[in-house]
């Protein structure tokens, strides 16, 4: 069964972020708490962990993107 991670609820006055980086690519077996990006509000930097465990499908957003509050990032194939 695939299933998404999505951004969590930043906190940031206008509710967007950047995707900096990847820390993780189509592929990669991943696990609950691994950190899978980094992202930048326009007040701290943040490492997004991961909230599934499985195989990353597909990357949603490209590095360098704006995000929302609770966009989806990652397609990812659950066990």
């Amino acid at each position: 069964m695939e299933e998404q991670i999505l951004t969590p609820i930043i906190g940031s006055e206008d509710g967007q972020a950047v995707l900096s980086t990847w820390s993780i690519k189509v592929g990669d077996q991943i696990t609950v708490g691994q950190i899978i990006a980094t992202i930048e509000t326009n007040k701290a930097v943040l490492d997004l962990e991961s909230t599934k465990k499985g195989e990353v499908k597909e990357l949603l957003v490209s590095a360098g993107s704006e995000i929302a509050d609770l966009q989806p990032l990652v397609t990812v194939a659950v066990e």
